[in-house]
């Protein structure tokens, strides 16, 4: 090789590292074009030091037609300072900063603009939106009012336990299966006095690599057209940076930091009412333009509570485990979901964890596949605008087990592998579920279960009816039942009628028109074990 050749590979190899870092090293503060819904990011530099005042920024955003939003900044270090943000229209945005000092010349009335593209991809969150609640105040939407159909997955401690190599694995599974949400404990599902140190270093201040990873992943999901359902940002997690008296305010560093992310909040996991945390949910909505809601337990006065709050967006209800009695685990996401339904003030309910499926088969008395399938048609059913799947559970309520999905258990050697869990047949019938209630308005579904007659006692075999507000459509479940009886008398017309099987996605059409009478029997396909009825008005 001559020497010309070699000192020609140097000068390449240090004009790329030139390049590359005039690209990443101030690409956070450059003016580029950025697409509608995806993130942005800008960072500032405070002037002054800092050393016992609690130093708060502020930006306001102003796009086309005068629209307006704002966002608190992050700093890891009390001197950087970062904003973000997430942009609902294409146009020119303006932004202009507030600082709680403002004789800070780095941080104060700090201006600039950015312009926003339409997007033109097909992420859904990108291009409909992040979500709000609907105008009738019943189901979730995105932004631009798109009903947002929910299908979520109990993955607490996925993020703190995956590489990110399984992270991508479980995130790309769960996409293809039809899923839309994953549920997260960002600190960790286990033992409480441990978790609310993960993601602070030994002096109480933030440490940026939890975050990073962190964010890491909730970008992944989001740009695989997921949203992350956050819970345990409450009281325990906020008083420990709380410690630190320089640090921000935990509220507006979780806000700030996760403002172009499309995420949801909630203050609790599996807790009872708190005011605490009532507290918390307050604080967050002042600073986030995401949903907030409250994951309680199984537990039906917390649910109610919650669910009667101002400062939550939508009924975020946990019908629950039970540990393990069916009769209470049915009864709960039959009634508790149309009780919460029905309240006052209206809200979207979505029964976001019921019973799991442990085993990934039907071969014991309760915590199978059938249970995680027929509580979700029941939910859906009862008024729930939406339903969340776990796979897995642990001692003592399921002896043999591991954890599954949701320890993110990584014993390859166990039945519930979090590899295997994933594609337990449960998982597929959430996918039948998703493409069902895909094909049809969902959000038009009124509960209705006054119409069964002959209604049996057992609660594991109750069933459930929603029909459409304007009757053009009814749909009947039948968890374990031979037949059903229904009072069509309120109906006028003739109605099509077909069978919907839960466990392999096909139809059944029944050959006569269906006569609205006083009652009406319907008998299931033989050998099925659970059944939808659908009467669609000829």
């Amino acid at each position: 090789m001559s020497l010309n050749s070699n000192y020609l590979k140097r000068f390449l190899l240090i004009y790329l590292i030139f390049c590359s870092f005039f690209v990443t090293g101030f690409s956070s503060n450059k003016l580029q074009p950025v697409g509608q819904w995806q993130r942005w990011k800008y960072t500032l530099t405070s002037k002054k030091v800092h050393e016992s005042q609690l130093v708060r920024l502020d930006v306001v955003f102003t796009g086309p037609g005068g629209r307006t939003f704002h966002t608190p900044a992050y700093s890891d270090d009390d001197k950087i300072f970062h904003f973000c943000a997430a942009f609902p229209s294409s146009g020119t945005w303006r932004w202009k900063t507030i600082c709680s000092d403002p004789d800070d010349t780095g941080l104060h009335n700090k201006e600039g603009k950015i312009k926003v593209k339409s997007y033109k991809g097909d992420n859904p969150l990108f291009k409909h939106g992040d979500l709000k609640i609907s105008d009738d105040r019943r189901y979730l939407s995105h932004n631009d009012g798109t009903p947002f159909l929910w299908i979520g997955d109990t993955g607490w401690n996925a993020t703190l336990k995956s590489t990110k190599k399984e992270w991508c694995d479980y995130v790309d599974k769960r996409v293809s299966q039809g899923f839309s949400v994953l549920q997260i404990s960002a600190r960790g599902a286990g033992n409480r006095n441990l978790r609310a140190n993960i993601s602070f270093r030994k002096d109480g201040t933030i440490d940026p690599l939890f975050w990073q990873d962190l964010e890491d992943k909730i970008a992944y999901a989001n740009d695989k057209g997921l949203f992350v359902l956050m819970v345990e940002v409450g009281s325990a997690w906020r008083d420990t940076l709380a410690l630190n008296p320089k640090n921000q305010k935990f509220e507006t560093y979780l806000t700030g930091r996760l403002a172009s992310y499309m995420v949801i909040f909630s203050p609790s996991f599996d807790q009872s009412y708190e005011a605490e945390l009532e507290k918390v949910a307050v604080e967050l909505k002042k600073s986030t333009l995401h949903l907030v809601v409250q994951h309680s337990g199984t537990n039906y006065a917390a649910n109610l509570a919650y669910r009667n709050s101002p400062s939550v967006d939508f009924c975020s209800l946990q019908s629950g485990h039970h540990g393990g009695n069916l009769a209470k685990a049915y009864n709960a996401a039959r009634s508790w979901t149309l009780d919460m339904w029905n309240g006052i003030p209206v809200k979207p309910v979505i029964d976001i964890e019921a019973m799991y499926d442990a085993y990934g088969n039907n071969d014991a008395k309760n915590w199978r596949e059938k249970d995680a399938r027929k509580l979700g048609w029941i939910a859906w059913l009862s008024g729930s605008r939406g339903y969340t799947y776990g796979a897995g559970d642990m001692p003592p309520k399921v002896p043999t087990a591991s954890g599954g999905i949701w320890t993110f258990n990584k014993d390859s050697s166990k039945y519930d592998y979090w590899y295997k869990a994933i594609m337990w047949p449960s998982a597929a019938q959430m996918t039948i579920m998703r493409n069902f209630f895909a094909s049809i308005e969902w959000w038009n579904l009124v509960p209705a279960h006054e119409l069964i007659q002959d209604q049996p006692e057992d609660e594991t075999l109750k069933m459930v009816v929603s029909t459409t507000r304007k009757g053009g459509l009814l749909l009947a479940y039948l968890p374990d039942n031979n037949v059903i009886k229904l009072d069509l008398k309120g109906f006028s017309g003739s109605f099509k009628g077909k069978w919907f099987n839960p466990v392999t996605g096909n139809y059944r059409s029944i050959d006569q028109p269906v006569i609205p009478t006083s009652g009406v029997s319907f008998l299931r396909p033989e050998g099925w074990e659970d059944a939808i009825l659908l009467l669609t008005k000829s």
